[in-house]
């Protein structure tokens, strides 16, 4: 079905005041409209002039997106505080929002891009940047989850929150420390 708030719905029910419930696509938000009046509802009617377009040469695969993403949730902490919600609205329709739990990114994006290509070099390589090998590119920028943001060194003073800093900077100055007094042979992996 098609209402004012999206083109694409899913109709959920009627309540027994006459409410009509809907679940709006893509993001799934359910909304609940007093009246049949006030949805403005109607039938989704096939398209009749559906075509096929080919698939443009430098497109970045659907696989290498996937392996970016995935990347970035297992490097990238989530946010300690709960209360943390990153959210955004569809484009063109206002009442569609999506929330998700913050992910707070503590490095550099060409931090992570050094360790993205220690893990998967040859994936690396085919989306490097000509001539920059230590600057992440914009492929990989624009893969990244909508939820991350940048970490700042402040807090909301909470115990979580601070301890969480705490940590990271503990962890770091740990894992130098250890680096300097290590022999240059030892197998054992420094942190």
């Amino acid at each position: 079905m098609s209402c004012q708030a999206s083109p694409e719905g899913i109709f959920t029910g009627v309540d027994d005041d006459g409410a009509i419930a809907v679940t709006l696509l893509p993001f799934g938000t359910e909304k609940t409209y007093p009246s049949r009046a006030a949805v403005r509802m109607c039938r989704c009617e096939p398209s009749l002039d559906s075509y096929d377009r080919e698939i443009r040469f430098d497109t970045t695969s659907e696989f290498v997106e996937a392996t970016i993403e995935s990347f970035f949730r297992r490097n990238v902490p989530i946010a300690p505080n709960k209360n943390a919600i990153a959210q955004r609205r569809h484009p063109l329709y206002s009442a569609q929002v999506e929330r998700k739990q913050c992910m707070y990114r503590l490095d550099t994006m060409n931090e992570l891009w050094c360790k993205f290509v220690k893990e998967s070099p040859e994936m690396a390589a085919s989306i490097t940047t000509p001539g920059k090998p230590f600057t992440a590119p914009m492929k990989f920028h624009t893969n990244a989850p909508w939820e991350m943001r940048k970490m700042f060194n402040e807090g909301c003073l909470c115990k979580s929150c601070e301890s969480f800093h705490c940590l990271r900077r503990g962890t770091i100055g740990a894992c130098a420390a250890i680096a300097i007094l290590s022999p240059k042979g030892s197998r054992r992996a420094v942190c």
